[in-house]
């Protein structure tokens, strides 16, 4: 059997938008909110360390950045 055929149907494509200004769809917001919540401020409480502004936003950026990344590969 040969299961290799052509798919006529148009590519899936995100719905998310560039990173930058990505929106989270509206079924994964809260897991979204609980994830940046977590890496921000409860596992860095753990540890007992405490995040300069800059640090947070820098933080923030990259915990924002591989979301997206999870959530393009999701949707």
């Amino acid at each position: 059997m040969n299961y290799e055929m052509h798919n006529p149907r148009p590519p899936k494509k995100s719905k998310l938008g560039s990173w930058p200004f990505w929106s989270s769809p509206p079924q994964l917001a809260f897991d979204y909110i609980i994830k940046i919540v977590m890496f921000l401020i409860l596992l860095p409480m753990f540890f007992g360390v405490a995040f300069t502004p800059a640090g947070l936003f820098l933080n923030y950026l990259l915990i924002d950045f591989i979301i997206y990344l999870q959530y393009k590969k999701v949707t």
